[in-house]
């Protein structure tokens, strides 16, 4: 309902940009009035109306009634009633804007591994911030597993543990206090954790 990309506004300041999608008309909605009451944020702040996915194309969407639970229509699910929306991989928004990514926050109620996906092809690798709840994952047809392959060497995964305020390394296990991962460039993890616990 905005609040990330109002915080994301807030830190990367008047220079910087803030891309969010949104395929639920009921949820961007309240993010445009919410960038209304804070145009000083709003200036920096992109709404798009697509889903993201792997590639360019549309997808039936699930509106759920909680609007938080509304889902691209999994592999696993039976007829449900949904609407066709559009859907760009990250890849593709990025290169058809010439812009790198310091930080990404996917929340996609089961379709993240395809949102991860969709950003296969790009050169920099960002800090990501990923929700991983294995009963939507398995709606979607993949699993954590799925995902800690895809993201492979090249990253360094952390559990946002709320229960003991750290970080803890993912080891297969999870953290029963939350549902966020951190996921940091193996190669700048070390830099990124030193300023965030600074």
């Amino acid at each position: 309902r905005g609040w990330f990309p109002l915080l994301g506004a807030s830190a990367v300041g008047p220079s910087g940009r803030v891309l969010a999608f949104e395929p639920d008309d009921r949820v961007r909605q309240t993010l445009l009035r919410n960038l209304e009451v804070n145009p000083h944020l709003a200036e920096v702040v992109d709404v798009w109306s697509t889903a993201v996915g792997t590639s360019d194309g549309r997808a039936e969407f699930v509106q759920e009634p909680e609007s938080g639970r509304s889902h691209l229509l999994g592999q696993e699910e039976g007829a449900r009633a949904t609407v066709s929306v559009e859907v760009r991989s990250l890849a593709s928004v990025l290169q058809e804007l010439d812009l790198t990514p310091d930080a990404i926050k996917i929340d996609v109620e089961g379709n993240e591994l395809d949102v991860l996906a969709g950003l296969a092809d790009c050169v920099a690798t960002p800090a990501i911030l990923v929700e991983v709840v294995p009963e939507q994952l398995e709606r979607g047809g993949t699993s954590f597993d799925e995902i800690l392959a895809l993201l492979g060497e090249a990253y360094r995964c952390y559990w946002v543990c709320w229960t003991h305020g750290r970080l803890e390394p993912v080891d297969g296990n999870q953290c029963g206090s939350g549902r966020n991962m951190l996921v940091l460039p193996a190669n700048r993890a070390d830099e990124i954790l030193g300023r965030l616990i600074a």
